[in-house]
């Protein structure tokens, strides 16, 4: 089905008003309230288009955010990891070393 954009309803309805207008006001008076009411269905359903537009266009930005966050929080929790597998803590004194060192840093306790 084809959908009629607002300014096709809004020129006919201005046609059609001017016209009975201008031919025979006092036997195409419903004519001429027809038309304006052509015109300001017309403005409305151009308004309810832009409306639409624009939660359209705000639910897609606040989809990509949504995308854009949930990647972030893989990366950092990949990162995050990583970092882990990288690092350890003393026994004794619970400070972070690197995982290869044989001595804490802090204390020198030996780790295995």
């Amino acid at each position: 089905m084809v959908k009629i954009h607002g300014f096709a309803y809004i020129f006919i309805g201005l046609f059609v008003s001017f016209m009975s207008w201008q031919l025979n006001y006092e036997k195409l008076i419903f004519f001429f309230y027809a038309g304006w009411a052509f015109v300001l269905f017309g403005f409305l359903k151009m308004m309810a288009a832009l409306i639409k537009n624009y939660e359209d266009r705000k639910r897609s930005a606040h989809e990509i955010r949504q995308k854009n966050a949930a990647h972030q929080h893989q990366a950092y929790s990949h990162h995050a990891q990583r970092q882990t597998q990288h690092y350890k803590r003393c026994p004794r004194c619970g400070n972070v070393q690197r995982a290869h060192d044989r001595f804490c840093s802090h204390c020198g306790f030996r780790t295995i």
